[in-house]
């Protein structure tokens, strides 16, 4: 016993050994490339503040985009216990739905929330019906891989009735630039 527990001391010291080592490196190298390039990083941020405050801004926007995904997987699977990689593609059809009102029939992307909704809640319902629920009891792999087609095939459907080519609206009240302070908000994201 007493052998045993000389064992689990000496491996948790060597283990808080190298996570002390481990921790100083972490501080020490960046603290010296910070001090060593100082005046190479000042001169750097004074030419790129821009760029440097616009990224950050596409950053924190984008990381919402991923962060909703995310939250609507979490709750999808803590509500139903079903991992629903057909979500994203759901997301797109809602998009590309939006897209066409507005393409053929004039339709302002916002007010269009009013008939997408409605209809992939139904399409919703008909797939929980029709295709998950059969599956509801079976192993979860079984499940994972059932979303995984689903989404593939939403996904190709998509990609055959629309193309690759990527699209996007241009309204004509999204057309200025919001100054938030020194940040440039160019809203809705144009890709030309």
């Amino acid at each position: 016993m007493l052998q045993v527990a000389d064992t689990y001391l000496e491996r948790t010291t060597v283990s808080k050994r190298k996570w002390l080592i481990a921790a100083a490196v972490a501080i020490i190298i960046p603290t010296l490339l910070f001090v060593l390039t100082r005046e190479q990083i000042a001169t750097w941020a004074d030419r790129n503040a821009v760029v440097l405050r616009q990224a950050i801004v596409t950053g924190i926007l984008i990381g919402g985009v991923y962060g909703l995904v995310a939250l609507g997987l979490t709750l999808v699977f803590g509500v139903m216990d079903i991992i629903n990689f057909a979500h994203g593609a759901l997301l797109t059809v809602g998009m590309y739905l939006s897209f066409t009102m507005f393409d053929r029939y004039g339709i302002d992307p916002y007010l269009s929330i009013l008939i997408t909704m409605p209809a992939l809640f139904l399409a919703g319902i008909v797939i929980q019906r029709l295709i998950i629920h059969p599956a509801r009891n079976a192993p979860a792999s079984n499940q994972l891989l059932l979303t995984l087609g689903l989404a593939l095939f939403l996904e190709n459907l998509v990609l055959v009735a629309f193309s690759a080519t990527p699209r996007s609206v241009r309204l004509e009240y999204g057309r200025g630039l919001t100054q938030i302070g020194p940040i440039a908000i160019d809203f809705p994201i144009r890709f030309w």
